[in-house]
């Protein structure tokens, strides 16, 4: 362990925050990479979720830092909060760190620049939400001299339609996609098109067909949609979702594994 240094304060600069810590939806994350990392603590194990229950699964890098870990959701989603579970917060380790979002992972913006960690279990911050696909963090360096070392990262935005794909063609047929991860504990992804200015309707069912919610019933234009369902309140089962417009239906079937 090295020589303890106390952080200055004053070096924390937020961006003046709109929503409260804690949006209701976590976005799921499909990719993590780092530019250094130990054989034994690969960076996909810092969004593994077991990170507090597995003393093996955190990243850790094999280098004294600066050290980059970058997260990739797979889709643009709407994110205003986050929290990371630095490894030994409890011994009083603090990490100074930034964080960046991307849509392209070429252009960064930065979210938080050269803010100290909390000497607590979870370091959560929020600020303006934003919509990214690429979320990176920097870490910069800590009050012992260590390699970088963290056990989880989660990703918040508020409930709903958390990202249009304006970038890809317009679809020419109706899709629902399965839902990502699956089976999945307590949030996933559905993704579905529409090639056409609709009435769109999507639920969820129980598998005796009782309606459980109604996520979607809206007008919407033609695009590529996606949204995240969060099934906390729920028991573990098979449940189905269905899209519904006035020319187009289909079920898929997905499980919700606690």
């Amino acid at each position: 362990m090295g020589n303890i240094i106390s952080p200055n304060p004053t070096s924390v600069i937020y961006r003046l925050p709109l929503q409260r810590i804690g949006s209701p939806v976590q976005n799921p994350i499909e990719t993590a990479i780092s530019n250094s990392w130990d054989p034994n603590y690969l960076p996909e194990k810092s969004i593994d979720g077991e990170g507090l229950i597995n003393s093996s699964s955190r990243w850790m890098s094999s280098t004294i830092m600066a050290d980059t870990v970058s997260y990739d959701m797979g889709n643009i989603n709407a994110i205003d909060s986050l929290r990371i579970s630095f490894f030994q917060w409890e011994s009083g380790r603090l990490y100074k760190y930034s964080i960046y979002s991307s849509k392209d992972s070429l252009n960064w913006d930065p979210i938080v620049v050269d803010i100290w960690s909390d000497s607590s279990e979870w370091t959560e911050i929020e600020f303006d939400s934003t919509q990214t696909r690429f979320v990176k963090l920097v870490l910069l360096e800590s009050n012992q001299s260590q390699p970088a070392s963290i056990w989880e990262i989660e990703l918040y935005g508020p409930a709903g339609v958390t990202g249009i794909n304006n970038e890809t063609e317009i679809p020419n047929s109706y899709t629902l996609s399965q839902n990502y991860p699956n089976p999945f504990n307590p949030t996933t992804k559905i993704s579905y098109t529409i090639p056409e200015k609709s009435k769109v309707s999507l639920k969820i069912f129980d598998v005796l067909g009782a309606e459980v919610v109604e996520l979607v019933n809206s007008e919407l234009e033609s695009g590529e949609y996606y949204i995240d369902f969060n099934a906390s309140s729920l028991p573990s089962g098979v449940y189905l979702y269905r899209l519904e417009t006035k020319s187009f239906v289909e079920t898929k079937k997905m499980i919700l594994l606690k």
